[in-house]
Order: structure tokens, then sequence, then C-alpha cells
């Protein structure tokens, strides 16, 4: 199971019909795999579209509909809280998304790799497999 990082899902969006596009064929190179969007990360990608206009949020919405949507539940809170504590504890919470953190507690509480466009907002997190787009 992969995790859909928010920048990810902007990269592949924005080059969805560009079939050699790095996030194209990482996609196709993870096609055996479950792919899910966390809902933070579906909240922040659609807040993104949204602005633009109400079509946009209309694409966006039929976008996610690609892939699994991953709920958030108490055992989500739970992950959420010790990574932050975590970082508090290792002063390490300076320039962290509330985000990402949370697409982070949810890939550690599901133990799936995060896919992003990102890797260093994600590797910060102690255990957790960091996937970057094919090359």
């Amino acid at each position: 199971m992969i995790c859909l990082d928010t920048s990810f899902l902007i990269e592949l969006w924005r080059h969805r019909d560009a079939s050699e596009h790095r996030a194209v064929r990482t996609v196709a190179r993870h096609a055996a795999d479950v792919l899910v969007v966390p809902v933070p990360a579906a909240g922040e990608f659609l807040e993104r579209a949204a602005h633009v206009s109400s079509q946009r949020l209309k694409e966006g919405i039929e976008f996610l509909s690609n892939f699994r949507a991953g709920g958030l539940d108490r055992d989500t809170a739970v992950c959420y809280a010790e990574l932050v504590a975590e970082l508090r504890r290792n002063k390490g919470l300076e320039g962290i998304s509330k985000f990402d953190a949370w697409i982070a507690a949810w890939a550690r509480q599901h133990g799936a790799a995060v896919l992003t466009d990102n890797p260093r907002h994600f590797r910060r997190y102690a255990g957790l497999e960091v996937l970057e787009l094919a090359r």
C-alpha cells in the first residue's frame, strides 16, 4: 500500500496527460500497489482546486476518484500525537506542515510507504518509508 502525498498529487495532476512524465511513470511503476489518498492530502489538494474555480474542484474530485480514500480515526490521531510529540522532544517541529504530519500518521498507522515530490518533508518521521518519483 502506498500513501500519496499532496505534492505528488499536484505533480501528477499537472502532467496527467504526459505519459513520459516522471509522475505518470511512477504511477505506472506502482500499478500493482494499492494507491491511497489520505483525507488530509485530499483536502489540501482539493482546497487548491476550489481556489481556482468550482469547475476545477469538480475535476479534482473526479481525479481523486482514481485512488482509494484513506479515512482518519482515533488510531490515526494517536499516531499523529506520537509523531508530533517525538518531533517536539527532538526539537524538530519547526517548519513542519500539519497536513504532512497527518499524512505521515496515516501512513504509519497502515504500514504504508509515502510517495511524495518532497521527500525531505517526510524523512523526519522515524520508521516511515519514503518513495520518490521515478527518474
